[in-house]
């Protein structure tokens, strides 16, 4: 798939090396990579970054360090995939630095702009923004592109068409025969229908 020895595309000649992992396969076969672009055992500054290698295609470079983001004006520091669909769409997460955002997730489609799908300081419609750093948090994505995270104790979805909105809301009431209330809500894998 992508030897350790070859060049990264965009990294300014850095090899992906060995310390790269392949975070996901689609059912078509594609690969997502997560990379440092930096050799094992280097005291250099890693530059994190995320490649997709689809089957019988070239690898293409999906976001990384030092990349500007079109949606904020911030700059790259951190990249890492978290998931690829069977449409080759991305999931991943950043952290950023300058523009208007510290963190964010973000869904990507080759050819297609850049999507932010939630970020650090977005109006939260619960109330108040969201505070969450995003670039260490977890999201979940599945092929028909539903996006859920949890932030705020609550459990959000995203859709590419409907924008970020409430799953389950912190304190709702569970359905019977469970009863009670919802609190601290983490998310697990999601069903890949729609």
């Amino acid at each position: 798939v992508v030897s350790g020895l070859d060049v990264a595309p965009g990294s300014g000649g850095a090899a992906f090396d060995r310390s790269m992992t392949f975070q996901d396969l689609n059912s078509h076969g594609d690969v997502l990579i997560n990379t440092p672009l930096l050799p094992l055992g280097s005291t250099a500054t890693a530059r994190p970054s995320t490649y997709v290698k689809p089957v019988g295609g070239a690898v293409v470079r999906v976001a990384g360090y030092g990349d500007v983001d079109p949606n904020t004006g911030g700059t790259f520091t951190s990249v890492v995939a978290l998931f690829l669909d069977d449409s080759g769409q991305v999931l991943f997460r950043a952290t950023l630095t300058g523009g208007s955002t510290s963190s964010a997730f973000y869904a990507w489609r080759n050819g297609q702009p850049l999507r932010m799908i939630i970020a650090n300081g977005d109006v939260n419609p619960l109330g108040g923004t969201f505070t969450e750093n995003f670039g260490t948090q977890t999201a979940r994505m599945n092929y028909a592109g539903l996006v859920m995270f949890p932030a705020g104790g609550s459990l959000w979805q995203n859709t590419e068409g409907g924008g970020t909105s409430v799953a389950v809301a912190a304190g709702s009431a569970a359905p019977a025969p469970m009863g009670g209330t919802f609190t601290a809500l983490t998310i697990g894998p999601l069903g890949q229908g729609g």
